[in-house]
């Protein structure tokens, strides 16, 4: 799938979880493990994991996958910090992409085949921004047009993507996945996650 690439945003420190989310196991994998798999057997063969706290042991969890890892050493800005400075590596990487795909690290029960979908829908390039919608919103997993990137290159603080996209309704597609919405921000989450794993 070489005309797209993803970026797995995995930099947090998870302060309200009260533990680090990239190593926690659900059905004997990372959650930053599911995050990779799901974009490598989809098809995309390359991907980078966009690490901060904790980044020594993630980058040990994630020694055997064929992804590369960059180190936001200021990851303490939050999210839309993490995504321009990972976009900016990907773009002098691969400057030949036509899209992105953007993945969370703490969304582990969304299943391969909507990663598959997302792909499909925009290949046919009907729309050029292609998201997940759930809970009454829309987030990742999404896959943006090339077009996007010098916005998203500019991102800086906690503020993420979806700042930019909803200003362009008429290209956005919404897949439904009702499976995205299972994240893992707060002890309560990582609880419910655990039951429905078993």
């Amino acid at each position: 799938m070489n005309s797209i690439a993803a970026i797995v945003l995995a930099a947090g420190s998870s302060s309200r979880l009260g533990q680090p989310k990239q190593l926690l196991k659900v059905r004997g994998k990372s959650l930053v493990g599911i995050a990779v798999e799901n974009c490598l057997n989809s098809g995309i063969d390359r991907a980078i994991v966009v690490l901060g706290f904790n980044n020594e042991a993630v980058v040990e969890v994630l020694r055997d996958y064929p992804v590369k890892t960059l180190v936001n050493q200021n990851w303490e800005k939050g999210m839309g910090h993490s995504l321009s400075f990972g976009l900016n590596h990907l773009t002098s990487l691969w400057p030949d992409i036509d899209g992105l795909l953007i993945q969370l690290c703490d969304q582990p029960f969304i299943p391969e085949s909507h990663f598959v979908k997302l792909i499909h829908l925009f290949l046919k390039g009907e729309k050029s921004i292609i998201a997940s919608l759930y809970k009454d919103t829309f987030g990742p997993p999404l896959i943006c047009d090339k077009r996007y990137f010098p916005e998203l290159e500019k991102l800086d603080g906690d503020k993420g993507a979806k700042s930019i996209f909803q200003k362009y309704k008429e290209e956005l597609y919404l897949e439904p996945c009702p499976e995205c919405a299972a994240d893992i921000d707060k002890p309560e989450d990582l609880e419910l996650i655990r039951k429905k794993s078993g």
